[in-house]
C-alpha cells in the first residue's frame, strides 16, 4: 500500500473534495459522516479544524462544539484567510455567564469574547444558527435551569420505553447534545449544515450507563438519518474503543486514521500501514477508495478555556 504514495495521495484528495462538494442525494452524496482517530498530538483536531474552516468558507453553517476545559478553536481561526467574510458567533445558554481565558504557550490571560444567548437546541438550529462558524457552549454542568423539551422526551420514550424520564432530568446538561442532534434531524429546512465534535468520548463514552446509555443507541439511529437530511458530522477520538460501539457502527462512512489509531475490523486500511505513520500523516478510507494524506501544523498554539466561575477567576 505504501509503494505508490502519489496515487494514494490522489485518492485522499478526491475523498476530501467529495466531502466539500455538498450536493443533496440522489444528485450528490448528501451529508457526510466521518470519524477521526489517533493518539494525542498526531493531528486529529487539526484535520477537524481544517474541515470546519473549508466548509465555512463555502457558505455552509458550521457548528463547532466548544470544549470548556480545552478548546482548539484558534486552529480554525488561523486557517481562515485574513480577508475572510465568515461570520463567527458564540452561542451560550441563556442563564450561563462564562468567562474565557486564552493560553499561549505558558501564559494564560482572560479575554473578552462577545456571545449571544439561546434557550434550547431547537431554537439554535431553526432560528439562531446561520452561515458561518457557530461556536456552541452546552449548558454548564452546574446549571440547573436547562431542561430537555417535552417533544424530545416524548420521542426518546417512544423509541426506547426503557428510559426513565426522571433520570433525564437528573443528568440535564448531559442530555443537551442528544437534543441538539435530534433538533438537527427535525429542523425546518434541509439546507446543508456541518456539526463538528472534538473528543467524542466526552459525549458517548463506551462505559455510559443509565439513560445516557440508552440515548447513545438512539443517537446512532439519528446519525443514520444525517446523510439524507444533509448534515455533515465529523468527530475525533483517540480510539474507537473509547466510544459506544453503536455510534461508530452507524453510517459513519469516512474514516481517518492517524498514528496510534486502531483500525476497525474488515477495513480497507491495514493496521500495519497506520503503525508506520508519523505525526500529521493519516490514512483515509471511503467505500472502495483509500488514500494517504498530510495536515500542516497549525499557525497558532493558542487554546481557549471557558469557566462558569462568578468571579471570573482561574479556578485552579
Amino acid at each position: 500500500m505504501l509503494e505508490n504514495l502519489s496515487k494514494c495521495n490522489y485518492y485522499a484528495c478526491m475523498i476530501y473534495r467529495q466531502i466539500l462538494h455538498s450536493q443533496p442525494a440522489p444528485m450528490g452524496y448528501g451529508g457526510c459522516q466521518g470519524e477521526i482517530y489517533g493518539e494525542k498530538g498526531t493531528g486529529k483536531t487539526i484535520l477537524l479544524a481544517k474541515l470546519a474552516s473549508d466548509l465555512a468558507l463555502r457558505g455552509i453553517p458550521v457548528v463547532w462544539r466548544f470544549r470548556p476545559k480545552r478548546d482548539h478553536l484558534p486552529y480554525i481561526l488561523s486557517l481562515l484567510p485574513e480577508d475572510h467574510d465568515v461570520p463567527i458567533n458564540f452561542w451560550v445558554y441563556e442563564t450561563d455567564e462564562p468567562h474565557f481565558f486564552e493560553q499561549d504557550g505558558l501564559s494564560l490571560k482572560r479575554v473578552e469574547i462577545e456571545y449571544k444567548n439561546y434557550s434550547r437546541p431547537s431554537e439554535l438550529v431553526n432560528r439562531k444558527i446561520k452561515k458561518g462558524l457557530n461556536v456552541v457552549l452546552a449548558p454548564s454542568t452546574s446549571n440547573e435551569d436547562y431542561e430537555p423539551s417535552e417533544k424530545f422526551i416524548d420521542e426518546v420514550m417512544t423509541l426506547n420505553p426503557a428510559i426513565e424520564v426522571d433520570e433525564l432530568y437528573k443528568v440535564r446538561s448531559g442530555v443537551f447534545w442528544f437534543e441538539f442532534a435530534w433538533s438537527l434531524v427535525h429542523r425546518k429546512n434541509r439546507k446543508f449544515i456541518a456539526f463538528m465534535f472534538d473528543e467524542m468520548s466526552e459525549w458517548c463514552p463506551a462505559n455510559q450507563a443509565g439513560a445516557l446509555y440508552h440515548l447513545n443507541g438512539i443517537l446512532a439511529m439519528w446519525i443514520n438519518d444525517f446523510r439524507g437530511t444533509n448534515i455533515h458530522f465529523f468527530f475525533t477520538a483517540h480510539d474507537s474503543r473509547d466510544i459506544d460501539w453503536r455510534v461508530y457502527a452507524s453510517r459513519i462512512e469516512f474514516s481517518f486514521y492517524f498514528r496510534g489509531a486502531r483500525v476497525r475490523d474488515k477495513h480497507r486500511v491495514k493496521q500495519e500501514n497506520v503503525d508506520m505513520l508519523k505525526n500529521l500523516q493519516y490514512w483515509v478510507a471511503h467505500g472502495y477508495y483509500f488514500g494517504f494524506g498530510v495536515v500542516f501544523p497549525p499557525k497558532t498554539n493558542k487554546i481557549l478555556f471557558a469557566f462558569a466561575d462568578e468571579k471570573g477567576e482561574i479556578p485552579f
